[in-house]
């Protein structure tokens, strides 16, 4: 925890943005396939599989990123708030 304060403001950083980034990703997939009927088209059920899949994963892990960025900002404020620098 001696790490100077910029690596923590970039750690932050890319979590937060890493996982917004993904999460934009995943959802702007998810908006393209879709018909103008709302109907999700795939090629095939394999196509239809993998999509879904990748696109689970990718929502998981950009929650998880952006739970790491928020428990890395609140770690950080109370760090600082009970050393009485704020």
């Amino acid at each position: 925890m001696n790490a100077p304060l910029w690596v923590y403001v970039m750690g932050i950083c890319s979590a937060l943005g890493g996982g917004f980034g993904l999460r934009y990703w995943v959802n702007s997939r998810k908006f393209n396939r879709r018909s103008t009927l709302g109907i999700e088209q795939f090629n095939d059920y394999s196509d239809k599989l993998t999509s879904t899949f990748v696109e689970t994963v990718g929502s998981i892990l950009a929650n998880l990123m952006i739970g790491a960025g928020l428990a890395i900002f609140l770690m950080l404020a109370a760090r600082y708030q009970l050393a009485g620098l704020v």
